[in-house]
């Protein structure tokens, strides 16, 4: 598959670490496929209290000899209050973390919601989903309505492999998180 590259260097992100080769908007050339490459969202609820925390997982599915990954989340929504990013974790103990243990280094940053990491040794393929980070988010005491998570754009969310080139993936997993009055969620559990 041909692809159009542009390389920029990221120097105000926050991931100064990282020098990326990425894909901008550009269109698809005759003869390319849509990417199966994919980057999920995945939480441990949908529903959650006002002051109430979630995890958010993101994995990555389908990829072939991948090197280093940035993901950045964005929040919008609510009908009041937040939903704020508290913590990033990259845990390489967990089986499941696309890098296995100890042959990655990784850089978190809560203020830009931004996560990254490189493998050191060899890049790895992952059929199944495979987890880069978790963020931890928490909703503030007023919270209400609902609010959607989503990936930002591929200058702040992209997967390279063993050389430095773009590895081509779908990053438009999105999330709501739907905030539930105490109150009702009370009556609720009585009835």
């Amino acid at each position: 598959m041909n692809t159009v590259k542009r390389t920029i260097k990221l120097e105000t992100i926050g991931l100064s670490v990282f020098a990326a080769t990425f894909l901008g908007g550009l269109p698809m050339l005759a003869g390319e496929t849509e990417s199966q490459t994919r980057i999920l969202l995945m939480a441990d609820r949908s529903l959650l209290l006002a002051g109430a925390r979630i995890a958010i997982d993101v994995l990555v599915a389908d990829v072939e000899d991948l090197q280093t990954f940035q993901v950045t989340l964005n929040v919008e929504g609510g009908a009041q209050g937040s939903l704020e990013l508290e913590q990033i974790v990259i845990d390489e103990s967990r089986p499941e973390y696309v890098f296995g243990a100890g042959n990655a280094l990784d850089v978190t940053n809560v203020k830009t919601r931004e996560a990254g990491a490189v493998q050191l040794t060899n890049s790895v393929d992952a059929a199944e989903p495979g987890l880069l980070a978790t963020f931890l988010f928490r909703a503030s005491r007023d919270a209400a309505g609902t609010f959607t998570v989503s990936l930002a754009g591929s200058e702040h969310t992209f997967l390279r492999d063993a050389g430095a080139s773009p590895i081509e993936c779908r990053t438009d997993s999105t999330l709501n998180v739907a905030i539930v009055d105490p109150r009702k969620a009370r009556r609720a559990e009585r009835e």
